[in-house]
């Protein structure tokens, strides 16, 4: 029993005028503020990449990988063609570029879905004619489309219930629409279809629902209905131009524009065309300059994850050198070395709870003014505070048990002093 005061006695002589302190928090500070700014950049560029790559994909309600757009207008002729004469004209230009190399298919309509611009209609709801019994409810507007009966097919945009157009769907068939959930909401009394909607020129029966599709790029979706194609607008209105969407089997490249370019005046000296482009391409136009930010920011994200791992093993490595001493002093009586590892680990852990804390407040503080500025922008995913928090963690989690392992791992009686 006397052996062990001895043995402390001995201990203790080894650092002569000395006491055994923690390790200083400065380090322990200056590691949690460094990680912080990485966990505010990488939140950042979370929410401007994503956003874009969502909306450049899929995001904006459907896919664009392989699509292209052709518009045109019918002014190559002094007089006006009918709706009849247009719609056949489409037919036939429709059918001359599924026939070339690697098309995949191709409808019309007369604006993208996505499109901000349209035609807006008034509608009344309730069964037309006799009184339904239903309570009377305020007219509403919605967003028209007019689309070829295989559009929403060649768009991959889903039939959620019920069913789109059909071929037999043209005029003099009863007129149907398909809706989006918005629409149907408002027009539909129990959410199933069959019911007619007044648009006071036309009363179509609504036969499916379809997703909503957000206007681009700025994400506000607007409840829609889908009208064919085939039916003439009311009182006698005439479109400015016809989108042609067109389906390749391959992203297309200059060549493949070029030949869907030259092929619209072959096929009738009455077509114009105004545009051609990929679908991807005119996103990434829309997008603009903060889209072009997203690689800049991605690239101090870079840097901020290579200081952030950097920074983290060498202030836990000073810490570790700091407590180097009184490890030693535990060591050398016996403590084991897992006891050791966390001493270690403990204050990495510290400061990423500090990192984690500041830098998701600071960054929710900074994706919500930039979401306030650009309109693309999301900001409500969980995954971009959950994500990058988890990420800088892990890495200083992993500096600290590889510096503390090394600590554990080294003999103490070489860092003791005696006199």
């Amino acid at each position: 029993m006397a052996e062990a005061p001895a043995a402390g006695r001995v201990l203790r002589g080894l650092v002569p005028g000395r006491t055994v302190r923690p390790a200083a928090s400065g380090g322990l500070f200056l590691l949690a503020g460094g990680a912080a700014t990485s966990v505010v950049i990488l939140i950042a560029t979370a929410a401007l990449g994503t956003s874009a790559w969502s909306l450049l994909g899929a995001g904006a309600g459907y896919p664009s990988a392989g699509l292209a757009e052709l518009i045109v207008d019918f002014r190559g002729r002094d007089f006006v063609l009918d709706h009849r004469e247009r719609v056949r004209l489409l037919e036939r230009l429709a059918r001359r570029i599924e026939a070339l190399p690697g098309v995949e298919g191709a409808a019309w309509a007369d604006q993208m879905p996505d499109s901000m611009s349209g035609r807006n209609v008034s509608v009344s709801l309730g069964q037309p004619g006799p009184p339904s019994g239903r309570e009377a409810r305020p007219s509403l507007q919605f967003r028209a489309r007019s689309v070829s009966p295989h559009f929403l097919g060649l768009l991959r945009v889903p039939i959620l219930s019920g069913r789109g157009f059909l071929d037999t769907d043209a005029p003099p068939a009863p007129p149907v629409i398909p809706v989006d959930p918005g629409a149907a909401r408002v027009t539909l009394s129990e959410s199933e279809l069959g019911e007619l909607v007044n648009l006071g020129y036309r009363e179509p029966r609504v036969v499916g629902m379809v997703p909503s599709i957000p206007m681009f790029p700025g994400g506000r979706v607007a409840a829609t209905i889908y009208e064919p194609f085939a039916a003439p607008l009311p009182l006698g209105g005439e479109l400015a131009s016809v989108v042609v969407a067109v389906r390749f089997r391959e992203p297309p490249d200059t060549d493949d524009l070029a030949s869907l370019a030259a092929l619209p005046p072959r096929v009738d000296s009455s077509l114009r065309v105004l545009r051609v482009e990929s679908v991807r391409d005119r996103r990434r136009r829309g997008l603009g300059a903060p889209a072009a930010a997203v690689s800049v920011l991605g690239v101090f994200a870079v840097c901020g994850i290579l200081m952030a791992v950097a920074g983290a093993v060498g202030q836990v490595a000073d810490r570790a050198a700091r407590a180097a001493q009184p490890l030693a002093i535990r060591a050398a009586l016996g403590a084991p070395p897992d006891a050791i590892v966390w001493e270690t680990v403990r204050g990495a852990l510290t400061a990423a709870g500090l990192a984690v804390l500041v830098g998701c407040g600071a960054g929710w503080l900074l994706v919500r003014f930039i979401a306030s500025r650009v309109l693309w922008v999301q900001a409500d995913s969980l995954f971009l505070y959950v994500g990058p928090a988890a990420l800088l963690s892990l890495l200083i989690l992993v500096a600290g048990l590889v510096t503390g392992i090394r600590a554990s791992r080294a003999a103490p009686w070489g860092r003791l002093r005696c006199d």
